[in-house]
């Protein structure tokens, strides 16, 4: 699951969804691309390492939650 959000983050990074096959989550992430800002998409990535970390077991905090807070931050995506 964390793969598929990140690699999604990393195309909304770098402004192309072409590396994305599934049709679906790439008309979600060209979506994306006009309502969400770079500098919170760079925040996003960094929340979809801590729960990487947590995962793992070297970083802090229930990964689950930390999922939970990421998908309602992007969810509120906003450009403003």
């Amino acid at each position: 699951m964390l793969f598929v959000i990140s690699s999604a983050l990393f195309a909304l990074q770098e402004g192309s969804a072409e590396r994305i096959f599934n049709r679906s989550l790439r008309r979600a992430v060209e979506s994306a691309m006009r309502r969400v800002a770079p500098k919170r998409i760079d925040a996003a990535i960094s929340d979809a390492a801590a729960i990487d970390r947590a995962i793992k077991g070297v970083g802090e905090g229930d990964a689950w939650q930390a999922f939970i807070r990421l998908g309602l931050k992007l969810a509120d995506g906003s450009k403003g």
